[in-house]
C-alpha cells in the first residue's frame, strides 16, 4: 500500500498531508481506518496516475 501511495498525486496536488496519510494507512483494520476509504483512496490516486499533469498558471492562455 505504501509502495503505491509513495508518490500520491493528492499530496501532490496539495490535497492531503505526506505524514497524514501514512499515520492513518498505519491505522488501517478494524480499529482504524475503514476499508471503504481505503479502497475509495487507492481508486483516486489510480485514476489521477491515469490522467495528464495538472496546468501551472504559465501553461493558461
Amino acid at each position: 500500500m505504501r509502495d503505491l501511495l509513495a508518490d500520491s498525486r493528492l499530496v501532490e496536488l496539495g490535497l492531503i498531508e505526506r505524514r497524514t496519510l501514512h499515520e492513518q494507512l498505519a491505522e488501517f483494520g478494524p480499529n482504524g481506518l475503514p476499508p471503504a476509504f481505503v479502497t475509495d483512496l487507492v481508486a483516486l490516486e489510480v485514476w489521477l496516475g491515469h490522467q495528464p499533469p495538472p496546468l501551472s498558471w504559465g501553461d493558461r492562455c
